[in-house]
């Protein structure tokens, strides 16, 4: 049997020139799956940031080339090794980094443990795009919920983790402050109901953030972004404030802190990493937050933007689209 996929034959920071020397592989599958494998029918995988960084060549998992892209994805299990047969026939979600395989792929391989079976009537569309996104939304909703935070601030307010925080933020009666880059994405958050909007090159942002922080008694920031906005968060927080960082999204080292505000203001600036809440979550308990979200998502009380589709063929058109819009939803690849 011959599959397709999307081949990548060098790395290149310049993403056009990536996008353009990536090709439509076809190749034998011929697979002698390990105990804990699973052989994978793609349905449908998004582009992710870190896919695109990962075609730069930035991401912190570099694969042997030509490599096959994507991480994520949603499909139907049609093998496995001895030790992942309950998963066979199964429709699953997962994020996977294998070195000789990549979601951009009619069928791939993925560890059983990467694998998150997914309930009958969540739609295929939010299947494709939830085995990262809604778990980090949660798990820093955790974050607010254990600092007693009545108030919070995004930046990349525009993102997917974003939006779906603003989601459940709006379930608990929490307020959030919204950082943006494009001030053609207020509308778009006004129109989800959104008051308290920044745009952080309009001039005095820093005093806006500061004013509106204390106004709201806002003491804890979730940074997706990183670089000198980190800093900046920092400055502008009220005392005892803490910014909590679980993106890099500028690609630039942290900066712009004031050192006298972690010292006399007692201001704390710490890292969230999603694999390390998950590790410790145990498999109970994360199998709880797996099925509570997804009934969260199949009662409409939460939801991932899909701004299109295409084929694993117009792969060049997806990549575009998405790099140009990325704050109107995911783009999602199918065979």
């Amino acid at each position: 049997m011959k599959i397709k996929s999307i081949s990548l034959p060098d790395y290149s920071s310049n993403i056009v020139r990536a996008a353009k020397s990536m090709t439509i592989s076809t190749r034998d599958l011929h697979v002698e799956l390990q105990p804990d494998e699973v052989l994978v029918k793609m349905i449908a995988a998004p582009i992710n940031p870190s896919d695109i960084s990962f075609i730069q060549g930035g991401y912190a998992i570099k694969k042997p080339l030509p490599a096959i892209p994507g991480f994520e994805a949603t499909g139907e299990v049609v093998d496995t090794g001895s030790n992942a047969m309950h998963f066979k026939n199964q429709r699953i979600s997962c994020f996977t980094q294998k070195m000789s395989w990549g979601t951009y792929s009619e069928f791939f391989v993925a560890d059983a443990k990467d694998c998150i079976p997914i309930l009958k009537n969540l739609p295929e569309k939010q299947a494709a795009c939830f085995s990262i996104n809604p778990f980090t939304a949660y798990g820093l909703m955790e974050e607010i919920k254990q600092k007693r935070q009545r108030s919070v601030i995004l930046n990349a307010a525009g993102s997917q983790v974003a939006g779906l925080l603003r989601q459940m933020a709006r379930k608990e009666g929490i307020k959030v402050i919204n950082i943006i880059r494009k001030p053609e994405l207020k509308k778009l958050l006004e129109e989800e109901g959104e008051e308290w909007i920044l745009i952080q090159e309009q001039e005095n942002f820093d005093k806006e953030l500061t004013i509106i922080a204390k106004k709201l008694n806002a003491h804890l920031a979730l940074d997706a972004v990183g670089g000198d906005m980190t800093g900046t968060l920092l400055n502008c927080l009220p005392d005892k404030s803490t910014v909590l960082v679980y993106g890099g999204l500028s690609g630039k080292p942290l900066g712009n802190a004031n050192p006298l505000q972690v010292i006399f203001h007692k201001k704390v600036l710490k890292g969230w990493d999603l694999n390390h809440w998950l590790a410790i979550q145990g498999k109970d308990r994360f199998d709880s937050i797996s099925e509570k979200l997804q009934r969260m998502i199949i009662d409409g009380n939460l939801s991932t933007k899909i701004q299109n589709e295409y084929t694993l063929e117009d792969y060049e058109k997806a990549l575009f689209q998405y790099i140009k819009k990325m704050s109107l939803g995911k783009i999602l690849l199918r065979p």
